[in-house]
Formats: C-alpha cells, structure tokens, sequence
C-alpha cells in the first residue's frame, strides 16, 4: 500500500442559523392565505364567467322570442331592396 497521505479539503466551519418558531408559523400562515386567496380568485372568476355565458344565452333567446313574436318585422333581412345596377 501506498504510504502518501491522501489530500482533503480542508474542513470548513460550521455555521449556524436560528430561525425563530414565530417566524416560521407566520411564514407558513402567509403561504397558506396566499394559496387560499388565488384559489378565492380562481373560483370567483370562473363563476363570474360561467354567470355572463347564460346571460347571453337567456338574453339570446329572450331576443328570439321577441323576434318571432314581432312575425320577423325586426329584422335586417326583411327590409325592403333597393334597387342596383348589379344583378
């Protein structure tokens, strides 16, 4: 066996940190509030979404009604033709 001393790096000091108790609650606490506040948002956005959809479809066919009780006098398409050159 070899009789050379093996290099190692040297040792380094150990350092050491202290975190109070108090600081971890409240940083475990402000994880938490922000998780539940985005998913507050996700949820109300998506509803507020989900509201404007069936609006638009109640208002859609409120209109369609209205039409159809009017016998299609609202309509663009019922309007009298002008006459043009092109055929």
């Amino acid at each position: 066996m070899s009789e050379a001393k093996q290099k190692l790096p040297p040792q380094a000091d150990d350092h050491i940190v202290e975190v109070s108790l108090k600081h971890v609650i409240v940083a475990f606490g402000g994880l938490i509030l922000g998780s539940l506040t985005v998913g507050a948002g996700i949820v109300l956005v998506r509803d507020y979404a989900k509201y404007k959809r069936q609006k638009a479809i109640i208002d859609a066919a409120q209109q369609l009604l209205l039409t159809i009780q009017d016998g299609g006098q609202s309509l663009l398409c019922s309007e009298k033709k002008t006459a043009s050159s092109s055929q």
